[in-house]
């Protein structure tokens, strides 16, 4: 998983990263966009299953993914020490 956070926050990264909208990230999985919108809104609990689907079809490895959290915990440690 790319964030220790929620799914939806892993989601969102991935998203932003890759500057995916909600419906190409429906294409990807084979969904409903508002399915991908529930899952923002956080009406709907996103799958690992489709947080790895996501990361194969943009190439997020297992190494990046490592790297990804190291940096999300650094912002947040950031964060929380200011």
């Amino acid at each position: 998983m790319l964030s220790k956070t929620v799914p939806k926050e892993a989601l969102r990264e991935l998203m932003a990263q890759h500057e995916l909208t909600g419906y190409d990230v429906a294409k990807i999985l084979g969904l409903q966009p508002n399915t991908v919108y529930c899952y923002m809104a956080g009406v709907r609990k996103v799958r690992q299953f489709h947080l790895d689907q996501i990361k194969k079809a943009v190439g997020v490895g297992n190494h990046e993914t490592r790297r990804l959290r190291q940096v999300r915990s650094l912002q947040r440690k950031r964060l929380s020490a200011q």
